[in-house]
């Protein structure tokens, strides 16, 4: 997000430009990792892509930050709506109904 930001100048360039492949050499992450991090800040309304791609003539995906301000519009603030949902299973969580059952039977002493 800070990459993102770092390109945006108001009324001069509101257009940010950042690939995959930029992401990656400037935060010194794998490419499925940037990608990851696009889709998320996409999904949880920070960035909305204005232009794709054209990776043969070299142009990167342009993306315009929610947040500030876009040609004379106000900012959206996308981000607002965004609602966090529960995962129904979250890590280190068992569920009650089986619980450790299989550590159990293993530990169990016949008698």
């Amino acid at each position: 997000m800070l990459e993102l930001h770092s390109f945006y100048v108001p009324g001069r360039n509101e257009d940010v430009f950042l690939s995959i492949r930029d992401a990656k050499t400037r935060l010194r992450i794998s490419p499925d990792r940037a990608g990851i991090g696009f889709k998320n800040l996409m999904g949880r309304g920070f960035i909305r892509l204005t232009s794709g791609c054209l990776w043969q003539q070299r142009i990167s995906r342009t993306w315009r930050l929610t947040f500030e301000s876009y040609g004379n519009c106000e900012p959206t603030d996308d981000w607002r709506e965004y609602k966090i949902e529960a995962d129904p299973n979250p890590r280190g969580k068992v569920p009650p109904e089986t619980g450790q059952s299989p550590l159990l039977q293993l530990a169990k002493v016949v008698e």
